[in-house]
């Protein structure tokens, strides 16, 4: 059966920039001095965190550094889903992105390949020079060079912003050793997805990395029903290599980007690629123990996808800056969500401004039926010694895709 084109979402994570530069001090370094707790040993929130920032630490060793990096993706799913020209991605498919990391450490190139698991190109994008030219829909729209992330679909981000169960065990990968987290997030709700019968109660994440440098092995991901039954829906397996030469077909797409008269922007419509617009936002002002914050929350609408922001402000740092709950949805006009997302408790300590994002692509999580709804709810966090604050900012917009 079919399982519809939603539960993708669970490899795509939310994006954020911060690198951690030195190592944890707390339950990793004792980790990574062979202290390691009993396996299955259930971590409260702020070890996890310690976890994360460990790993997050050795992969920004071991892999930002200049030149060229290829990480290889597979990923098998039990659902299919559809390129924006109708093409069908198979339940089952390879990604290849080769960075380039300039002086800088930035990514100032960038060539990413999708193909069937016998290699069958299924679509080519090639990013350089402040634009990006989709090979295979004979696209272009604008690039810019970024900061180099984890090289892990977001898991490391993800994992964070779970609120409920973790837990955290040594594991043998091979000749490798490795570090498992498994993550469980009970929804606060239960959401009824498309291509299931029943809702779903719980998201679980079994994610496996190796130890010594950082790298993302392997993701399983799977989900509980109301009836309290388990199904995997995605996994993925990451291999990540750096300080390497591409070869002479992949530094090629780069010189026919280049040399290439489809290289403009006009979109497969042949209409001019409409830079991306602020659809709608919203701010609400107030104050907790005295102190002004802002509560604002943003839907960007672009070509390809819709981006979702919220941001918590004060004037000064107080004891905790953030949400106590963030959802992010697209809606179908059939009353199905190809997209839902919500986050519990997230905040800063000791910080006078917060902020996140999502992006919701179009051809990985399409609706049949327009108009579609966007949503970017959920109550900001304030906390100031006893004095607590929680504005709700609700923002949505429709569109038609």
């Amino acid at each position: 059966m079919n399982k519809g084109n939603v539960l993708s979402i669970f490899v795509r994570g939310i994006a954020a920039v911060a690198l951690f530069l030195s190592l944890a001090t707390g339950v990793f370094a004792k980790l990574d001095k062979n202290e390691q707790p009993k396996l299955g040993t259930v971590l409260g929130s702020s070890d996890i965190t310690d976890v994360v920032k460990g790993l997050k630490t050795k992969i920004h060793q071991n892999y930002h550094v200049q030149g060229w990096l290829l990480v290889r993706e597979e990923i098998r799913r039990n659902h299919t889903s559809l390129f924006p020209n109708g093409t069908i991605v198979p339940e089952s498919y390879i990604v290849e992105n080769w960075y380039h990391i300039n002086g800088t450490n930035s990514v100032d190139k960038l060539i990413d390949i999708r193909k069937t698991l016998d290699g069958q190109q299924l679509q080519v994008t090639v990013s350089s020079k402040n634009t990006s030219w989709n090979k295979t829909f004979k696209e272009t729209m604008g690039f810019t060079p970024f900061d180099p992330d984890y090289f892990d679909n977001g898991t490391l981000n993800r994992i964070t912003k779970y609120n409920n169960k973790h837990t955290v065990e040594l594991q043998k990968q091979g000749d490798r050793q490795a570090v498992k987290i498994s993550t469980t997030e009970n929804l606060l709700t239960p959401v009824k997805f498309e291509g299931f019968d029943q809702t779903v109660t719980a998201v679980i994440e079994e994610s496996i990395f190796d130890f010594s440098s950082g790298q993302l092995l392997t993701v399983n991901t799977r989900v509980r029903l109301e009836d309290g039954t388990e199904l995997q829906v995605v996994q993925m397996t990451l291999e990540v290599t750096n300080k390497i030469v591409p070869p002479d077909d992949i530094l090629d797409l780069l010189a026919e980007k280049e040399n290439s008269k489809e290289a403009s922007r006009t979109s497969r419509f042949g209409k001019v690629l409409a830079a991306p617009f602020l659809n709608n936002s919203k701010s609400v002002n107030s104050s907790v123990a005295g102190i002004s914050t802002t509560s604002s929350k943003s839907i960007t609408q672009g070509e390809t996808w819709t981006h979702m922001f919220v941001s918590s402000y004060a004037v000064q740092s107080i004891s905790q800056i953030g949400y106590s709950w963030w959802t992010i949805e697209k809606k179908c006009a059939n009353g199905t969500y190809p997209f839902w997302r919500q986050y519990g408790a997230t905040y800063y300590t000791n910080a006078n401004n917060f902020q996140n994002n999502g992006s919701i692509y179009y051809s990985e999580y399409p609706c049949g039926t327009t108009p579609v709804t966007y949503g970017n709810y959920g109550n900001h966090q304030y906390v100031q010694g006893s004095t607590q604050d929680y504005p709700r900012v609700d923002v949505n917009d429709t569109y038609n895709r």
